[in-house]
């Protein structure tokens, strides 16, 4: 039985070493020492390659016998088993600060929206302008080599980028040589695996090399690559005698100075993959031992900066206190939309509000939006849109009938009254709606909409103002909804806040827009309350994010732990004889996300308090100050009226009461004559 088990352990020795043999001579096809080793595709004459010798397999050695093939077993498991220890606690320690080299293409569906001019970003708006910056990164990412920036929307704004040979490639060769003999690039997200990795540059094959410069440039074969490099000036030829670069710096007139222009291809991914970063290889084409290094191209988004307003900008800022943050009150905040709702109801159709009841829905949506049916502006400063609005927030309830803008889908044309088309202009244009207003487009609800990103044969928006969605119920059918009496019930009336809105204009004019312009005040609380919701709900996820990050800190923590148990069996994974899972950290986006919301609802609110004058600002000190001086008005005006005037009235009412007794007196007095002569007439 032993030597059955001996002989079956010398040939897995065997066929292990036979397939390894196998491998290395393949790798040895795929990974040349020298590029020249392939055949270049067919161009003008050069000076002739090294060819290099070919790679001999590696003879398998033979084991003599069955104790010897045994201890090669094990040691073999035993190495196996360390190599699989040590990468899988290399993964997981690293898990948490690795980023994957390579990026996967995207699929049909991405490229389509990509193509339309959509950006794929958690909880961002496409419509709103960022700071763009792209940069050309060296072999080490804290290396940067060009540099550019613009305020513009994501994935409407693709510069020419530019870096200089020498300051990846250092060499003593005389810039008009380098200029002449040239270079080749290749992608790193090229996915044949011919072209090799970082130790070949990508440029394993002929075939993988889809951008060269020089004196004899030939066509490439891989066509559709996402960036070109070129050359940015001519040279004088390299007979041309001239000293080397003793700087390492790049300037626009530099010899070796390489242009890199975005193509079509690459212009159609989608901004995340840019902002990962994009890396090609570049090799000095000198015929000799070809030195190559690489760069990356990569964008990064950030929002524009705060503009100052005062006199005096350089002013030392008061000492800080730190408050301790009062918790979000889910009940007040509850409570204010729904005063905030009763008072423009109140305000639009007192009838309405005598005996009523308004209810949450317990099911999305939440909010809802009008549609309204006037006009906007058209300004190429990006500053004048309201960007404070939720980001990328889905308005899933429409009512009513307004404008629209492009191409609106069969099913929701009974939502426009007026559809307008946007003409695509030269410069980005950004359509402003009114105060108060937003766009309900098919990319999310957004305070502004830019012509550049505006696709007018697939996008559409309608204007809409939004509201809380809140159900109302008159008092006698929310009775009668839960009566258990056993007579008759009626179905109970439900409609909802907006419907309620339209109901107060007279002939169907708009759908509630002349109401919330003839109640500016009420709806101004109603929007505040509004934003305290959306601020409650901007903690609540940015606490959850906390608690998330918290909780994969112990996860990873506690893997790192059981890795060390397991340490002789290669590791947690390899114990369990499952695949290993990995953790990825998606929660920076989310804090971001939220610490930007938080900035603009905290300008919102500024804003609207900047708005209010200082009479309107007594208003919302507290109720019983709003009611005492309703109260109070009246009377102290017509007092101010009476002392204002009482000089002129005193004197009226005395002349007209004097004008009185005199003519009283005269009619006593002419009474007094006729009876004396008609007594004379007697006598």
């Amino acid at each position: 039985m032993k030597t059955t088990t001996g002989w079956w352990q010398l040939l897995i020795i065997l066929l292990s070493f036979a397939c390894a043999a196998e491998v290395k001579s393949q790798d040895a096809g795929i990974w040349p020492g020298n590029i020249g080793a392939a055949n270049p595709p067919a161009r003008k004459p050069a000076p002739p390659k090294p060819t290099p010798p070919k790679p001999t397999p590696a003879k398998p050695e033979i084991i003599q016998t069955a104790a010897a093939a045994k201890a090669a077993a094990t040691t073999a498991v035993a190495a196996t088993a360390d190599a699989n220890r040590d990468h899988a606690t290399t993964r997981v320690l690293n898990a948490k600060t690795t980023r994957p080299d390579r990026e996967h293409p995207p699929d049909d569906s991405v490229k389509a929206a990509a193509h339309s001019g959509q950006v794929y970003l958690p909880n961002y708006n496409p419509h709103q302008p960022l700071i763009l910056t792209w940069q050309v990164l060296g072999p080490a990412l804290d290396q940067v080599l060009f540099t550019t920036s613009k305020i513009a929307p994501p994935g409407t704004w693709w510069p020419d980028l530019a870096f200089c040979l020498k300051q990846i490639i250092p060499t003593s060769i005389p810039p008009n040589q380098i200029r002449s003999y040239g270079f080749y690039c290749c992608p790193e997200h090229n996915k044949q695996t011919i072209c090799g990795g970082p130790a070949s540059h990508y440029c394993a094959k002929w075939s993988c090399v889809s951008s060269n410069d020089s004196d004899w440039k030939w066509d490439s074969e891989y066509t559709h690559d996402r960036a070109t490099f070129s050359f940015e000036n001519s040279g004088p030829g390299r007979y041309v005698i001239m000293e080397p670069y003793k700087r390492f710096d790049c300037r626009s007139a530099d010899l070796d100075r390489i242009r890199i222009k975005f193509t079509d291809t690459g212009k159609n991914y989608d901004t995340q993959t840019w902002m990962r970063g994009m890396r090609w290889g570049v090799v000095f084409n000198d015929y000799n031992n070809k030195p190559g290094s690489s760069v990356m191209v990569r964008l990064s988004l950030s929002s524009p900066p705060a503009q100052p307003v005062g006199p005096n900008v350089l002013a030392k800022e008061p000492p800080s206190t730190s408050n301790t943050p009062i918790p979000p009150d889910t009940e007040n905040r509850l409570f204010s939309l729904i005063q905030g709702a009763f008072l423009v109801l109140n305000r639009t159709n007192p009838n309405v509000t005598q005996s009523c009841w308004l209810c949450y829905a317990s099911s999305p949506p939440y909010y809802e939006g009008i549609a309204q049916t006037r006009g906007y502006n058209k300004t190429t400063d990006s500053s004048q849109c309201p960007w404070g609005e939720n980001r990328k927030l889905t308005l899933t309830a429409v009512s009513g009938s307004g404008l629209c803008l492009g191409q609106v889908p069969h099913d929701k044309q009974h939502l426009c009254n007026q559809t307008q088309t946007v003409q695509p202009t030269e410069g980005n244009q950004y359509l402003v709606p009114p105060l108060d207003t937003a766009w309900a487009c098919n990319t999310g609800l957004t305070p502004c909409v830019s012509t550049s990103v505006f696709n007018t044969s697939k996008d559409y928006c309608i204007l809409v103002q939004l509201v809380p969605r809140l159900l109302y119920h008159d008092d006698s059918s929310f009775v009668d909804e839960f009566d258990h009496r056993g007579r008759w019930k009626r179905e109970p009336i439900t409609l909802t806040f907006a419907v309620l809105m339209g109901l107060g204009i007279a002939a169907g004019v708009g759908t509630g827009a002349a109401a919330l312009i003839q109640t500016p005040q009420y709806y101004e609380e109603l929007r505040a309350a509004m934003d305290t919701d959306l601020r409650s709900i901007e903690q609540s996820i940015t606490k959850l994010e906390e608690s998330l990050t918290s909780l994969s800190e112990v996860v990873l923590q506690n893997r790192g732990g059981l890795d060390l148990l397991f340490l002789k069996e290669g590791g947690l994974c390899a114990a369990l004889k499952e695949e290993c899972c990995f953790y990825v950290d998606h929660s920076g986006v989310i804090k971001d996300s939220m610490a930007k919301l938080r900035e603009r609802l905290d300008i919102r609110k500024k804003e609207r308090e900047d708005r209010q004058g200082w009479f309107e600002s007594w208003f919302n000190k507290s109720p019983w100050l709003t009611t005492l001086l309703s109260t109070l008005v009246g009377p102290i005006i017509i007092l101010m009226l009476l002392l204002t005037f009482r000089p002129c009235i005193l004197n009226r009412l005395v002349t007209f009461i004097k004008e009185r007794v005199s003519a009283v007196q005269v009619l006593v007095l002419r009474q007094q004559y006729q009876e004396l002569q008609w007594d004379e007439q007697w006598l």
